[in-house]
């Protein structure tokens, strides 16, 4: 139990400073600063690139694991909330398939919701350097506020990051079939390099997509 709960814990720890440093470094690329005003001068010089983001990310890690347990909270609250009239309308015979289908829609708004307050609570955090709570706050009242146009750019990345995921699969699984006809153990390797290299690209282009959509939204209109 000891060993599970401690491989959780780094889990959660990894995660969440590897989405610290892929925030960085888009900052980094998108805004052309970000690390650099994070250190002292003495420390500052691009051969020093890696040193600087890890310096950097270590800031920012504690908040960004808070601002996840708390989305992981309100997540597995919704969860509960949804079991509950799920039992109560198997006891009460009502359409199963009606069950399922309410459940699921109102599972994935709840997850689409949560997810995006994870992320902008944690671009609030790492770009504006935010408190934990007013990291919430903010994003809660970005999201209220725009959500007609953060609803209509999500569901787009959404159907992209997933069309490029079918797309990949596709292609790497008939990559690995013609391997197979030589060697089962490396087409079992490649397929598996192949695909978390493909879910690695997806992620970043997810993260940069939502990076962009946050600073238009946060920026003043003219």
């Amino acid at each position: 139990v000891l060993g599970l709960f401690a491989s959780i814990i780094i889990l959660v720890i990894l995660t969440n400073w590897a989405k610290v440093l892929l925030i960085l470094l888009l900052q980094k690329v998108l805004l052309k600063e970000g690390v650099d005003s994070l250190l002292p001068e003495a420390n500052k010089g691009e051969s020093q690139l890696n040193i600087k983001l890890i310096g950097a990310s270590s800031v920012f890690v504690p908040r960004v694991i808070m601002v996840s347990l708390f989305t992981t909270a309100i997540m597995v609250f919704v969860v509960i909330v949804l079991g509950l009239p799920f039992i109560s309308f198997a006891k009460a015979q009502v359409s199963e398939a009606f069950i399922w289908v309410s459940s699921g829609l109102v599972l994935a708004f709840g997850a689409f919701l949560v997810s995006v307050l994870g992320l902008f609570s944690s671009f609030f955090v790492v770009i504006l350097k935010l408190k934990t709570r007013l990291a919430i706050n903010a994003s809660v009242d970005l999201i209220t506020t725009k959500w007609q146009e953060l609803l209509a750019s999500v569901l787009l990345f959404c159907a992209l990051y997933l069309g490029g995921f079918f797309i990949a699969t596709y292609l790497v699984l008939g990559l690995t079939k013609f391997i197979t006809l030589y060697n089962i153990g490396v087409a079992q390797v490649v397929k598996n390099v192949l695909l978390w290299g493909c879910l690695s690209v997806l992620n970043v282009f997810f993260h940069t997509a939502m990076m962009l959509l946050f600073l238009e939204l946060i920026s003043p209109k003219k």
